[in-house]
Parts: C-alpha cells; structure tokens; sequence
C-alpha cells in the first residue's frame, strides 16, 4: 500500500497547494487529520517496507527528495534516520543545503533532531567538525522570513537542542 499512500499524499498536497494553502499548513494545524493520517499511514507502510526490503525503501526515501512538498523531505530525513537506509554524507548534505535550512527549520526540527541521534555517529570527523561549524554558526536570519526570524534565547535553544543530539548519539564533541 506504500505506493497508494504515497499518490494520495501527493494528490492532498496538491489540491491544498491549489487552494492557496502549503505542506507545512497542515503540519502545524491539527485540523488536518486527514492529512496527518496519510503522513503516518505512510510512514508506517515504509518501515514495512524497509524491514522485509531495505534497499527498497532507501530507494523510496532518496525519492521523496524529489517531491517539491517540504512534507516528503520531511519524511526523508524520518527515513534517514534509519540504520542502512541514506548514506551520511546524503543526509548531511540535505541537512546543509541551502544555507541549512532543513537544519534549522522549526516545522522539520522533529525529524532532524532524531536523526543526529540517531544516526550522526556514522559521521566521519571531517563531517562532525563541518557540522559542529554550521550549528554554532546559528540559522542564518533572512529579513522578512517568518520561521526564522526568532529571539535571541530561541536561537540559543536551537543550537544547544542540536548539539545535544549530537552528544546523545555518542559523539565526543570539538573543543569549539
């Protein structure tokens, strides 16, 4: 059912986007059951799926990268957190790109923050000083944005919440 739980997501997002409303509408809001209802429904089909076929289900996660719905990338990083699922140099680039956004994004921060736990230990060095860096750099404040731009505790919570996951998956922080 993982395919048809998926086109009826895409079809949702769809219909919502045709009415002036976006992915993360939904995600914020609770009267969307129906909504979250098909993002469970297909998160649940995919663990299904990666437990008997695990190249499978990376192959459907890589996929969902290419949805244009914040709610699929969302659902790739849940994948990502996955043992033998995404690569870690995948996921960590998803997590830098675009000026780190998906690192920083409140909506995603669930996602994100479960899988520095539960998978930044296959981290080469390299990549945890790189990421440290991004993380102690903050989210970068575009004017005018309306999820970033947040008081200065917030901004503090957000770096210590993400080095805090990075400390839960065992990792010895840098001296920075």
């Amino acid at each position: 059912l993982l395919e048809d739980f998926q086109h009826l997501l895409c079809d949702a997002l769809e219909m919502l986007h045709e009415l002036g409303g976006d992915d993360e509408c939904f995600r914020q809001h609770y009267y969307f059951q129906d909504l979250k209802i098909l993002v469970d429904l297909l998160r649940d089909a995919w663990k299904a799926t990666h437990y008997i076929n695990p190249k499978r289900a990376a192959a459907i996660a890589l996929s969902w990268r290419e949805y244009s719905y914040s709610t699929f990338k969302r659902l790739a990083l849940f994948a990502a957190s996955f043992d033998d699922c995404i690569p870690s140099n995948q996921w960590m680039s998803w997590l830098l790109e675009d000026n780190a956004q998906e690192l920083w994004s409140n909506p995603a921060q669930p996602e994100t923050e479960m899988l520095l736990k539960a998978q930044s230990h296959h981290l080469t060095r390299e990549a945890q000083t790189q990421l440290e860096a991004v993380i102690l750099a903050g989210p970068l404040i575009n004017k005018g944005s309306s999820e970033l731009v947040d008081n200065e505790l917030s901004i503090t919570n957000k770096i210590w919440r993400r080095l805090a996951a990075l400390k839960t998956a065992g990792l010895s922080l840098g001296q920075e």
